[in-house]
């Protein structure tokens, strides 16, 4: 990881860390947001000399001024930090308002802080504070260059954390906690975190927070990063000492993961009421999330990950999960009456996670977040919904009622029915809703399942058959929804319950190893799962028959895994061997058949095997339509990759009905937003363009390009590759201005995406070098193809 750390803001004036002459000024803080262009007079000379204070170089420069280092000759002769503000403030009151913290500030005595010495306005009316020199990194730099572990990371914190409590005990609230106003600097050879600039921020930005600041200068000043939702709404009266928690709260999820909750050029990007809606609004994934989607993504090496934290990436995300990310949240909280009191309390917390204790910190109780839902969706929030959400809502008093009588009656076999029957009620009636063969990438959808598993999480004395069968049913539905992260957790418990429960529950273990090893594959962490499928397949082939279906189902499990990690050929022989044992007659397992079938053509096609994947499919087609029906989700999936195989056969006569009739039932039944439907469009739009028709490829591209980032997430591919489709079809018929805006547009929507994908961003730039050479525009190719290798990755993706 590189320091500053990734989605680290540049560290700013604020730091009093010592740049060489050569780097000296160019620090500029992209975390100082303005939503105008800078104001002319903010390029200023500064004196040698202020007072007492003799300027020696510049140390950083940010949006509010430019931090020196000074010598102070009198009345005693030592070197400082002095921070010089730049036009704009009435200087008269910024100094009045510090003198009047002066006392406070001097009854400050701890030793991670700072001092702040002096204050005064120079011969041109500029304010300047001068402070303690603390010649150290911002923390997060620190603990990054050192490779400090989790726990040695929470330690470092907990002085922080005493150190500012040490400040709101006399009176001060810091307001713009950051890791460049954390500085650690070695005394004695001991790392000591220095927090700087107390009574800095409040003289500086009451008048920002004033209102007339806002409208004069037309620009946001502080770090919105770490801003809370209460100093984002501008009410300067309204500031308490939970607003340093939430900043305490951001640089810990930093810490711990080496981002921030927000993408800071989101921020920097957006105009001043979306900065402070997002802040006020959003809710920032938990940190186990943001890791370990970097991690599948590609944006975090594991490697360097495990150098950087001393532990491999499961035992990392492990650690972040629960414990740590319910500490995190509960600092991130929108609501400042549900974040911890004090930072003493947070320490409390955190001592407790070192110790091995329960934190006091959990997840939000389901109907706090089902509350948060509905207002987020006021208008929006179907009566079907409402309903899903309130059977969420029951679910923990259904299970409660339940486990009661269970335990009433203290029968094993009884607690085993109920929790079959709670799985079942989940994965029947709520959590298949989410399954995106059911439902578009519906964001409320996700929600629900989202409530599903925080009502689990709540829920306390659970017996471990139950909870495990609970964990196994959400896991899997992540899994099928397209978030394979939170699949991981999930189906991680499962599979250690169940080993609690053995050998009992050996078979319910296999199991659920075999789904964990699927999300291991997705997530491309594909350490264990080998392991994890080898182990499962030999525990189900002591268990069970060599006929039992339910071996054969663990053996295609197995079989997907190996398509997973792209050993196909190994794969379709697996496929095979599990189609000539699928010869029972049941209607299960002719429906199992028809899947195998499916997933055989899969890997054939992908081996160029295309007569034989043409006939598997075409028999798993009939099954399918048979015993489903012909609008069922899985006979539109089979009867769309039917269409694609004839394609790839260049035998479009049979492919365009195909497709005709896959397109009209996947809207009818998934609707015209779902990745299905979608993509079953696209590849009729190919077809058209390669057999030279178009018109008919650049009206149907067009009509799906925009929606394609509705059904995808934002660091996806498909996107950028409809776009250059699309361009390509609009340039075939000379409509060369349309198809640029539309790749320029793509690049745009690319590089702005939350933690976005350099790979992606590349990709999205050589599709515009493209367009301009076959536009015939050699220079403007030359110039994309540049920006294409500014960001490509290292390593090739």
């Amino acid at each position: 990881m590189d320091t500053p750390g990734p989605g680290e803001p540049t560290p700013d004036d604020l730091s009093p860390t010592i740049d060489t002459p050569a780097d000296a000024g160019r620090r500029h803080d992209p975390s100082q947001i303005t939503t105008t262009p800078p104001d002319p007079d903010d390029d200023f000379a500064p004196p040698e000399r202020i007072g007492p204070y003799r300027l020696l170089q510049p140390l950083g420069e940010g949006g509010m001024g430019i931090v020196y280092l000074a010598e102070q000759t009198e009345p005693i002769r030592r070197r400082v930090a002095l921070k010089l503000i730049k036009p704009g403030m009435d200087s008269r009151a910024v100094v009045a308002r510090f003198q009047a913290e002066r006392q406070s500030l001097a009854m400050m005595n701890h030793p991670n802080i700072a001092k702040v010495y002096d204050a005064g306005a120079t011969d041109r009316a500029l304010p300047y504070f001068v402070m303690e020199f603390v010649q150290g990194v911002p923390i997060t730099q620190h603990c990054d260059e050192q490779r400090l572990s989790i726990a040695d990371r929470i330690r470092l914190f907990l002085r922080v954390c005493d150190a500012v409590q040490h400040a709101h005990n006399k009176g001060v609230i810091h307001r713009d906690l950051k890791p460049s106003n954390i500085l650690v600097a070695y005394e004695n050879g001991v790392a000591t975190p220095k927090v700087i600039d107390f009574g800095v921020a409040k003289a500086v930005n009451a008048e920002m927070e004033s209102g007339a600041a806002y409208t004069r200068l037309g620009q946001l000043i502080g770090t919105p990063e770490y801003m809370s939702p209460e100093q984002a709404q501008m009410s300067p009266q309204d500031i308490d000492t939970r607003a340093d928690v939430y900043s305490l709260g951001v640089v810990l999820y930093q810490l711990l993961t080496g981002d921030l909750p927000f993408n800071p050029k989101t921020l920097r990007d957006a105009a001043l009421n979306e900065i402070h809606r997002i802040i006020r609004e959003v809710d920032p994934p938990r940190p186990s999330i943001r890791l370990s989607t970097r991690i599948s993504s590609h944006k975090s090496d594991p490697a360097e990950l495990a150098r950087l934290f001393k532990t491999d990436t499961r035992h990392l995300l492990r650690a972040l999960r629960t414990d740590l990310d319910w500490v995190v949240m509960r600092c991130l909280e929108k609501d400042r009456e549900r974040r911890y009191e004090t930072p003493s309390a947070l320490a409390l917390d955190l001592q407790r996670y070192l110790s091995d204790q329960p934190v006091l910190a959990g997840p939000p109780s389901a109907g706090y977040r089902i509350s948060k839902f509905v207002r987020r969706n006021r208008t929006g929030v179907a009566a079907g919904a409402i309903v899903v959400l309130a059977l969420v809502a029951a679910t923990g008093v259904s299970i409660s009622f339940a486990l009661s009588e269970a335990h009433q009656r203290r029968i094993a076999d009884e607690e085993r029915a109920i929790a079959d029957a709670v799985n079942t009620f989940l994965n029947d009636e709520l959590l298949a809703q989410a399954a995106p063969e059911y439902a578009g990438r519906d964001a409320r959808v996700i929600d629900m399942l989202d409530n599903a598993a925080t009502a689990l999480d709540a829920q306390a004395n659970l017996p471990a058959r139950v909870e495990a069968a609970l964990r196994r049913t959400i896991g899997m539905t992540y899994l099928r929804s397209g978030a394979p992260s939170e699949a991981e957790r999930h189906l991680h418990r499962a599979v250690d319950l169940y080993t609690t429960l053995e050998p009992q529950h050996a078979q319910d273990r296999a199991f659920a190893q075999l789904n964990l090893a699927e999300s291991h594959y997705r997530l491309r962490i594909p350490d264990e799962a080998p392991a994890l499928t080898n182990e499962a397949y030999e525990t189900l082939a002591r268990l069970l028959s060599p006929t039992d279906p339910r071996l054969l189902d663990a053996r295609q499990e197995i079989a997907n895994a190996l398509k997973w990690s792209g050993e196909i050929e190994r794969a379709r022989d697996l496929y095979r061997s599990i189609l000539n044992n699928r010869t029972s007659a049941t209607r299960d397992q002719r429906i199992a058949r028809a899947g195998t079938l499916h997933n055989l053509a899969l890997a054939e096609s992908s081996l160029r095997e295309f007569p034989s994947a043409l006939g598997h499919m075409q028999q798993a087609l009939a099954i399918r339509t048979a015993e489903l029906g012909r609008d069922h989700p899985n006979t539109i999936n089979t009867l769309a990759e039917f269409a694609l195989l004839h394609f790839r056969l260049d035998d479009s006569d049979r492919a365009v009905p195909l497709y005709t009739e896959a397109i009209s039932l996947a809207e009818q039944r998934l609707g015209p937003q779902h990745w299905r439907t979608l993509q079953t469009k696209a590849n009729l739009a190919t077809l058209y363009a390669r057999t030279g028709r178009h018109d008919l490829a650049a009206e149907l591209f067009l009509a799906i390009e925009p929606l394609y980032p509705l059904a995808y997430s934002p660091n996806h591919a498909n996107p950028i590759e409809i776009s250059r489709r699309t361009g390509a079809s609009l340039r075939a018929l000379g409509r060369t201005s349309e198809a640029e805006a539309i790749l320029v547009k793509r690049y745009n929507q690319t590089l702005s995406a939350p933690n976005a994908d350099r790979a992606l961003i590349a990709r999205a730039a050589n599709n515009l070098a493209e367009h301009f050479d076959a536009a015939d525009n050699p220079a403007e190719a030359a110039r994309w193809r540049e920006i294409a290798e500014r960001h490509a990755p290292a390593t090739p993706k």
